[in-house]
């Protein structure tokens, strides 16, 4: 019989109740991209469309556990973080990660540092952002984050395509690693992301969709192109497919009433299967 064992991916990160945003929508999308999600949670949320009402963090012992529990067993090939919140837990999954680096069970890791809700709600510690620069971003493949993030990063102010380039550029040269800076909350009739290797620049541009249905594009988008790494997609190609799913699953939620604030993406309704 033919072997029809999906790849097999990862989601570390925070918990939304209402199924918009975090662990829920990453599996959803794994799913859309024909790939094996498996998950470890970081933090518990009291959330919905609306606002963010309370944050418990996961324990660092027991992420750590729930991490290692898996990737003991399935052959994880690529995963991805979310909300991480402390910065025990940033440590903890970089401690992971960087024993798995440069080995035969080495992933690759997809950094979504969130640091805040849609709603303006901080979604880290104090101690959080020195935890990311010194040691998660540096055994990312990838960092993926939106302008605000950048701007908390680097200090850089961002506001358009050439501050966007500034600020990828400076994070690479702070941790060494591929970053792409997600535009989305910028102005205009049209979203780019800047994408930067060290090397090169490449600038991805979609059509704004108008819709309230956008919460948690930011962790869809980091999900597919995770899910796209691990089936072996060179990352290029990989962000260029996940933008495509992002924008079909606004497109496709667009009609949708679910909840009174910033509602969910149809996941579903945007499938792709081998990024087709």
């Amino acid at each position: 019989m033919p072997d029809n064992t999906p790849i097999s991916v990862m989601t570390i990160g925070g918990v939304d109740p209402s199924g918009g945003a975090g662990i829920a929508v990453d599996l959803k999308t794994f799913m859309a991209f024909d790939t094996f999600g498996t998950c470890a949670v970081a933090a518990l949320t009291a959330q919905n469309t609306t606002e963010v009402r309370s944050i418990v963090p996961t324990e660092r012992r027991f992420l750590q556990s729930q991490i290692e529990c898996v990737l003991d067993d399935i052959s994880v090939v690529a995963a991805k973080t979310g909300m991480l919140f402390s910065s025990e837990n940033i440590a903890c999954v970089a401690d992971i990660f960087e024993q798995r680096e440069n080995s035969e069970t080495e992933i690759k890791l997809i950094v979504d540092p969130v640091t805040a809700s849609s709603t303006k709600k901080i979604l880290v510690d104090e101690n959080a952002k020195i935890a990311y620069l010194n040691l998660l971003f540096k055994v990312a493949y990838l960092i993926t984050p939106n302008i605000a993030e950048a701007e908390f990063f680097t200090g850089i102010e961002v506001n358009d395509i050439d501050s966007m380039k500034v600020s990828s550029k400076a994070l690479h040269e702070m941790t060494g690693s591929k970053i792409l800076v997600t535009g989305g909350h910028l102005t205009g009739n049209s979203m780019s992301d800047v994408y930067f290797d060290g090397t090169e620049f490449e600038i991805f541009e979609s059509e704004r969709i108008p819709t309230l249905n956008n919460h948690g594009t930011g962790c869809t988008l980091s999900a597919a192109i995770t899910a796209l790494v691990g089936s072996g997609q060179d990352i290029v190609s990989a962000i260029r497919t996940s933008k495509e799913y992002v924008s079909r699953a606004l497109v496709r939620s667009s009609s949708w009433e679910i909840g009174k604030g910033h509602g969910p993406l149809n996941h579903r309704g945007a499938i792709i299967i081998n990024g087709k």
